[in-house]
This record gives structure tokens, sequence and C-alpha cells, in this order.
């Protein structure tokens, strides 16, 4: 038997769904001490499953969902001299959980691996229901390259997955979805239009590792772009570097930043 979703979670998917609670996706191993596969079966939709064991012996049965989790894991068993399994009791799995998972992505000029960018900080919190609904901490994930992200182990209900980066600019931040039964691909919405450039300024002397402060650092591009600059200049284009887009000045470091620039020349 295959207990799956507790009553807790049964009501909360009553909640957002109507959806009957299907198990046949579930696989269930016979492992050996060794590691190796003795048995492979499926739960029937309402759970249950039956693995015959015909020799004595320390196993263990493992179970399998399509990025689903599960509370255990996996179950030692023994089966002796008397072929009892388990005191004759049965042995039951917890589903509780999916996968959500989804994209943060770059502007097509950019031209990122995979199509979005590694580092952007990726918040699922939950949206509740009702005064009913189990309170579920938020979650928290970076993207890795390509922009892809990863939540295991997620209670049905309705999400709002929010993107933050601390010096990057995301146009649309937040997106919102909803875990029913199985996993999630969350919409592809979430776009990182602006980032940082930055640079150090020290004296020309040989070795002197001394920096200058006061030095204004402009910005050209000849393509007809619009950049939230917090330091523009208003300056006459120029036919070979083209018009000031942005501009900064050095701080008491030598350092200078310039923000929300989009990918281009």
């Amino acid at each position: 038997l295959s207990r799956g979703l507790g009553d807790v979670y049964k009501r909360q998917l009553k909640r957002v769904s109507n959806e009957k609670i299907d198990y046949s996706q579930l696989e269930l191993y016979l492992v050996a001490q060794d590691d190796s596969i003795k048995y492979k079966t499926h739960c029937a939709r309402s759970g249950y499953y039956i693995i015959p064991i015909y020799d004595k012996g320390n196993y263990r049965i493992r179970i399998k969902g399509p990025g689903w989790s599960f509370a255990p894991y996996e179950v030692p068993v023994t089966i002796t001299d008397d072929n009892k399994c388990f005191q004759g009791k049965d042995i039951n799995f917890e589903l509780t959980g999916f996968m959500v998972s989804g994209q943060v992505l770059g502007d097509l000029s950019c031209n990122f691996e995979g199509g979005g960018p590694k580092g952007v900080q990726v918040t699922l919190e939950q949206v509740p229901i009702d005064n009913q609904t189990p309170k579920i901490s938020p979650l928290t994930t970076s993207t890795s390259v390509g922009g892809n992200y990863v939540y295991e182990n997620v209670f049905p209900g309705h999400y709002l997955i929010k993107a933050q980066h601390s010096r990057w600019n995301i146009s649309k931040q937040t997106t919102e979805i909803t875990v029913v039964w199985g996993n999630v691909q969350a919409p592809k919405d979430i776009l990182v239009t602006g980032y940082d450039v930055e640079g150090t300024v020290y004296e020309s002397s040989m070795n002197s590792g001394i920096p200058v402060s006061g030095v204004d650092f402009l910005l050209y591009s000849h393509n007809d772009v619009m950049i939230n600059c917090s330091s523009p200049i208003d300056a006459k284009p120029d036919e070979k570097r083209g018009r000031i887009v942005c501009s900064a000045k050095s701080d008491l470091n030598g350092r200078f930043y310039l923000t929300n620039i989009p990918c281009g020349p």
C-alpha cells in the first residue's frame, strides 16, 4: 500500500482543484544490498502496489516519481526463515510535494548560454487561499547556467515567484503558479533587461596603486536604446562613437559604476 497524501495534503488539494489523485506514475523497486534492482513495478491509480520477494535476505523498497518527493524515500526490509516481511504490516510511503521549475530569461541580444543569466535570486512565496491554508515558508534559490531554477517538495497551492538581483534590472520580477497534482513548469516571463558595468581607475605612474577619484566615464552607443541611467549627460552625438547613453564618476576608491545597461555594442 502506498499511503500517499496525508489528510492535510488532501484537504489542500481539494481547495485548489477537483482533479482526482492518480499514483500510476510512481515506480517501486526492490533493491538488494549491492544496490542492484531485483524487481520493479508501478503503483495502481489508487496507490496500491505488490512486490514479490522469493529469497531470504536484506533488501530496500525504494519509491520514485517524476520529480516528486516522498517520506521516506526507501524502507529497509528483511526476509527471514518464517517468510514474514515487515512483521506482516504494509510498507507505506507518503507523498510530500512536487517539483516546480522555471527559467529567468535575458534579452535576446545577450546571447546567454541556454537563454538566461546565472545568479538571479528567485523566491517561491505562498499565496494563502483561506485561513485554513497550511502555512509554508518561502523557498529561495539562485538560477544556474541558462537562467534555470528548480524547487523540490512543493505543497499544492497558489504561489508567487519573485526574482531579484542586487544590481541588475529586471523588467518583470514576478510570475504566479498553481501546484495541483504533478510537477509545474512556471511561465518564462521573468526578464533581465539591464546589467552593470564597473571598473577602477589608478594613477598612470608605475605600480602606484593610487586610485583616482572624480574621473568622468562616458558610455557611447550607436544603438537606439533607452537606458535608465542614474547619471545621464546631455551632449551631442559623436559620429564615430555614437551618442552618450550613460555616464559615471569615479569615487574615492577610483571605482565607477554604470547601471541598467542592456546587452549590445
